[in-house]
């Protein structure tokens, strides 16, 4: 548990949460009918199914309503009971086990309604360690004059805020934030340049100065004294804490995965599967058979010009059929269609720089699965997690436990010699260095810098220097903290909001059985060398599934990709876009000389795609926000 206090003396309070809710709280007057509609206006793709708003006074909350779970149907948010305010949105996934303890509340009632009695009962936030599920809410207690908002443990649903004067906005999409009146849109040049150098490695900045995110496992309460920040979820508590033999964690973990899948098939309408020829995806509909429910369409993308092996995708993606008797809609795709609407970036890129060259791609898919009437899709994203690396030798070796050192090596593909230099000492002697950048670099990874002003070389090295470790949570082992680092402090924190906002835009939901509070707690809680035994990522998943998945799946060693060079040189736009670069340039990122340099030596193919994509998105970000 942690705690700090931010100055502030509040009299106007404006509070704009997850997924369409409004909140406005005016201590010195009242609140308008206008400002209020004028805030749920800015997220109107969120409210599908309608909206409502309340007013009394210096209070006025409001809520865009998306019904994806069957209590939701009909529900009229903002929540008001007598002397409280809620704004909810999200998921309760222990429904169950919260309702034996609610004797008020009724199986129908919403998770909203279940969050409020919470809140009451316990008066105040400690039910929040036996909380389950995605979400993300505020709420105003009039009885103790504060607002708290709240985020899920995992950080699946985002949540921003920034302080300006006497006001302080809070939002799902930092777009809200950024449309506010009040607010300026003012690039944080140190992300930025700790994104360029891929060291992301502040805790709760975004790329945009002054506004922040509420960090995952974490309630901020605001009164008139301050702001206070509270974790209650702490992953590395749960660090080593189950032991046992791997047929014993087999079985925990499919445990898990269940009722992890079972909660998020909890929908008014179709669910849908994501599904590749991966073992994260198909291990969804494995566990969907498993659990006896009726079989799930699936949607999938066959690219044409693919590269890796794609062949073999499509084989196992027709074995899942054939296995489990699924039906599957494929979107065929090739170079030329795949950015044929490059307008899709606009509303994501307001978030950051880090959208893929395949968004539209991702679009055409859910407009595909809304012809099934699915408004929820489960997606494999997470199941990476357990990918695991070879940096799991250095915390073998900080165990003690030499001879399975020494087994894993002499199975691995690499020689003893590189798994001890590059993987045990190297990781060790540089005292658990625990930046992805560094670790990367200690790999031997292209260490590309030299191509940027001086101005940003300094300010990502003024940044490392005064951060120190940047951590807000550390663990004892070097692998456990590069995972939970490579989830919360790079772009993949972003990369789950970009996802959401795009597939809400299109009436979807997305949600992420491998991202269940559970499951994540069941990862960090194992050894980490059962991430991967010699050289063999997925070690305990593999073993999990073996007699679950067609053997194709489970063996294979290759991926089919996206073929990112032809994307990208097949639009010349992208390519014009750099040429003609002024953002890049004009913000001192990088001299109008290098960068040509850069595009030229990208076209002799001698620099990577995701090289030149790094600075194409930036650009395109720039243009979007600047």
């Amino acid at each position: 548990m942690y705690e700090y206090i931010e100055n502030f003396n509040a009299k106007h309070i404006v509070l704009r949460c997850m997924s369409g809710l409004v909140a406005i709280v005016d201590r010195g007057g009242y609140v308008s009918s206008d400002l209020l509609q004028d805030l749920l206006a800015t997220m109107e793709y969120r409210g599908h199914d309608g909206q409502d708003s309340v007013i009394d006074g210096h209070i006025g909350f409001g809520h865009q309503h998306f019904y994806t779970t069957p209590e939701a149907v009909g529900e009229q948010q903002p929540l008001v009971d007598d002397g409280y305010i809620l704004t909810f949105d999200g998921r309760i996934d222990n429904r169950r086990e919260i309702l034996q303890t609610l004797e008020s509340v009724s199986g129908s009632e919403s998770d909203a309604r279940i969050i409020m009695e919470l809140y009451k009962e316990h008066d105040g936030c400690t039910f929040l360690t036996d909380l389950v599920g995605v979400y993300a809410f505020a709420l105003y207690d009039s009885y103790n004059e504060k607002v708290i908002l709240v985020r899920d443990r995992v950080g699946v649903r985002q949540l921003y805020y920034t302080v300006i004067g006497n006001e302080i906005i809070a939002a799902s999409d930092i777009k809200s934030i950024l449309c506010h009146p009040s607010v300026e849109v003012c690039i944080n040049e140190g992300l930025l340049a700790e994104h360029v150098f891929d060291s992301i490695s502040t805790v709760g900045e975004t790329f945009y100065e002054g506004i922040q995110y509420i960090l995952p496992g974490t309630y901020t309460t605001i009164t008139q004294d301050g702001i206070t920040h509270d974790r209650y979820w702490n992953p590395s508590d749960l660090e080593g804490t189950l032991r046992g033999d791997c047929e014993q964690l087999e079985e925990i973990f499919l445990n898990k995965l269940e009722r992890a899948t079972r909660c998020r098939l909890r929908t008014r309408t179709n669910p849908g599967v994501m599904l590749s020829g991966g073992l994260d995806s198909t291990a969804i509909i494995a566990t969907i058979d498993r659990l006896g429910v009726d079989t799930v369409p699936t949607f999938s993308h066959i690219y044409t010009d693919a590269v890796g092996d794609w062949d073999g995708e499509i084989q196992r993606i027709a074995e899942m059929e054939e296995q489990f008797g699924i039906h599957n809609e494929k979107l065929v795709i090739n170079d030329e269609t795949a950015l044929e609407t490059p307008e899709i970036y606009s509303a994501p890129l307001m978030e950051g720089p880090i959208i893929t060259p395949t968004q539209s791609i991702t679009e055409s898919l859910y407009d595909r699965a809304k012809q099934w009437n699915c408004t929820v899709l489960l997606t494999g994203r997470g199941g990476n997690r357990f990918d695991g690396s070879r940096f799991t030798y250095a915390d073998l070796f900080l165990d003690r436990r030499y001879r399975a050192w020494l087994a894993h090596g002499q199975s691995d593909d690499l020689s003893l010699l590189q798994l001890a230099l590059w993987y045990t000492v190297a990781p060790i002697l540089l005292d658990k260095i625990t930046s992805i950048h560094d670790i990367h670099r200690v790999s031997g990874e292209k260490d590309n810098t030299s191509i940027y002003t001086e101005s940003v070389i300094e300010q990502a090295q003024m940044r490392e220097e005064t951060n120190g470790d940047g951590k807000d949570i550390a663990f004892n082992s070097i692998e456990k903290q590069l995972a939970y680092n490579n989830y919360h402090y790079s772009n993949k924190n972003f990369w789950i909001a970009i996802s959401r906002q795009t597939a809400l835009n299109k009436g979807i939901q997305l949600r992420y059985p491998f991202l269940d509070s559970r499951v994540v707690e069941f990862f960090f809680a194992i050894p980490s060398a059962m991430w991967a035994q010699r050289g063999v990522k997925k070690y305990l998943f593999r073993s999990a599934f073996e007699d679950i998945l067609p053997k194709q799946v489970i063996s294979q060693k290759s991926d089919a990709n996206v073929n990112f060079d032809a994307l990208i040189q097949n639009d010349q736009r992208l390519m014009d876009m750099l040429s003609d670069s002024s953002c890049l340039v004009d913000n001192g990122i990088i001299s109008h000389v290098n960068l040509e340099q850069e595009i030229e030596a990208y076209r002799e193919e001698k620099r990577s795609v995701m090289d030149i994509w790094k600075l194409v998105s930036i650009e395109m970000w720039l243009n979007t926000v600047v």
